[in-house]
């Protein structure tokens, strides 16, 4: 049973971010607003990018391969999947020369608490028998060719200094899980990893922060502004609609800015294709139906096989406030495929692109490639839990247990105030830092 307090909190985007934002709230007693534009999990067909209260971006619904949504959105014909990983979203040198090493450490167990939570509410909201289709925990494997070799050995010698479970493998195991023609010949093995089915996980998990009492969700309106007044936060949608509460929690990824998030916050566009996937042949291919996630060392490119459909992710970091390109880059990536693993090429439907989904959609980054959680001053009613890096699974899922905290709902413990330390959006809105992001 969960007591019910005075306060509320309206949680902006149905993700996953702001299912499991609702979640934790509800379960420390406070009531729930939960508004999404589109599907849960899944985001609006139609989504722009909102500046403070105007549309600065749209999708051209004509285009060949049309936008559908955010970068969390998916293929749709093939499975609904995100990975859930504990890599730094940078190489470790670098991250630790931002972070220090105190910072990478708190990362690595942040991310690894996130990995770890995530999978098992996956096994409490899908129930045994649902489970095994929505969850594939087979790690992840960061790759090398030949001439990045040395580069990633140092890179696993520092993740197994810092005290991240990770194994080295030589040329012969990676060639196992790739085959000869890929020309990986080293990698570093994350055993704990996992892919999920996003959508269906978010909708699950919402549906069980229902079970409450303390949740009610509003679909089909777009928050066009969000601000901190005194006494409350209030809620402006593009229908005209207002909304208040005594704390709004911006789960939105890179889809909404505001006077905070415009500095920091660099929406870009995210490319995906996804290919057939009937098996290796005898020398050359992936582990079929399923298969571990898989990385670039240099993050260029991350793919993975989920019932039988190749995913492949890459030609990041372009703006997307600048037009997508995405049949130049959605064919890149798609002939990128069919270089590393030629076997594929006699699994496609013709000799053009029949049977191959495209899709483009937008994440953040931030720029130090950590979430934005918090406040952004001491009395702001504006509380946030955004940002992707392509790693927000695990973090984010982690950050949104923080929330209740945040909030005076529940009081911190000594490790979640370190872990909040390192994500804290006031690490750039003191006013000085706040001006200089700006600059």
């Amino acid at each position: 049973s969960f007591s019910p307090m005075s306060d509320t909190a309206l949680v902006v985007g149905g993700g996953v971010a702001g299912c499991s934002a609702a979640y934790h709230l509800a379960r420390a007693g406070m009531r729930v607003t939960l508004l999404e534009e589109g599907q849960i999990g899944r985001g609006s067909p139609n989504q722009t990018i909102t500046l403070s209260g105007k549309s600065i971006f749209a999708h051209n619904r004509e285009l060949e391969y049309a936008a559908r949504g955010s970068g969390s959105a998916v293929l749709q014909k093939s499975p609904v999947v995100k990975m859930i990983v504990t890599l730094f979203p940078a190489q470790a040198a670098d991250f630790i020369a931002h972070h220090g090493w105190d910072g990478a450490q708190t990362f690595l167990r942040l991310a690894a608490q996130g990995r770890e939570l995530q999978k098992e509410l996956a096994r409490t909201v899908f129930g045994l028998e649902e489970v095994g289709r929505r969850l594939h925990v087979l790690g992840s494997l960061y790759v090398a060719e030949e001439q990045d070799a040395a580069a990633l050995r140092k890179e696993y010698a520092l993740l197994r200094d810092l005290g991240c479970e990770c194994e080295l493998w030589g040329q012969e195991k990676v060639e196992a899980y790739h085959g000869v023609a890929a020309e990986f010949t080293a990698g570093i093995f994350f055993p704990h990893d996992a892919v999920i089915d996003s959508t269906a996980y978010a909708a699950a998990l919402l549906k069980e922060a229902m079970k409450t009492g303390l949740v009610s969700v509003v679909r089909g309106q777009k928050v066009q502004s969000a601000v901190s007044t005194p006494a409350l936060g209030v809620v402006r949608t593009a229908s005209g609609r207002v909304y208040t509460a005594d704390y709004i929690v911006l789960c939105t990824g890179g889809l909404f800015l505001d006077k905070y998030t415009a500095p920091l916050l660099r929406p870009c566009w995210s490319y995906l294709v996804g290919l057939p996937h009937r098996g290796p042949d005898r020398k050359n291919g992936m582990p079929h139906p399923n298969s571990p996630n898989y990385f670039t060392f240099g993050f260029s490119h991350d793919w993975c096989t989920t019932d039988g459909v190749l995913r492949v992710s890459g030609q990041d970091h372009f703006s997307a406030l600048k037009p997508a390109r995405q049949v130049e880059r959605c064919k890149n990536l798609r002939d990128w495929c069919l270089r590393k693993y030629p076997y594929l090429q006699q699994q496609q439907e013709g000799p053009s692109e029949k049977g191959v989904e495209s899709y483009y959609g937008v994440y953040s980054e931030t720029p130090d490639i950590l979430p934005l959680v918090g406040k952004p001053t001491p009395n702001s009613r504006l509380v946030y839990c955004l940002g992707c890096n392509a790693w927000g699974q695990a973090s984010l899922t982690y950050c949104a247990t923080l929330l209740p905290a945040i909030l005076g709902v529940v009081e911190w413990t000594p490790e979640q105030k370190k872990s909040f330390a390192l994500v804290d959006i006031s690490r750039f809105t003191s006013q000085e830092q706040f001006t200089a992001a700006k600059l």
